[in-house]
């Protein structure tokens, strides 16, 4: 009889035990759960910057968009063609050289 009551006090005890280890591992993933999300939606979030980005930094060195600046910091298309190296046939003649 004795035995019995013991038995039940402490089968009793470990239930208590059981339960409020699985509350306390059910908040535990709750909590991961949600963090999750929330690193989830920033990785979106860098993501979508990134190819905003990367739209912008390919129209902004598209030729038209360069050339558009450098008219407006005032550069021209110059006119003249300076070559710091002498000038050279476009091919030589046969038995000449350098």
């Amino acid at each position: 009889m004795i035995i019995k009551k013991y038995l039940n006090i402490l089968l009793t005890a470990l239930l208590i035990i059981l339960a409020v280890t699985q509350v306390i591992v059910l908040n535990q993933n709750s909590t991961i759960g949600l963090q999750l999300t929330q690193l989830m939606s920033q990785v979106d979030e860098v993501e979508n910057q990134n190819s905003s980005l990367s739209r912008q930094v390919a129209s902004e060195s598209a030729v038209v968009a360069i050339y558009q600046k450098a008219r407006k910091l005032g550069f021209e298309k110059s006119q003249i063609v300076v070559s710091l190296s002498p000038h050279l046939p476009l091919a030589f003649l046969e038995g000449t050289s350098l």
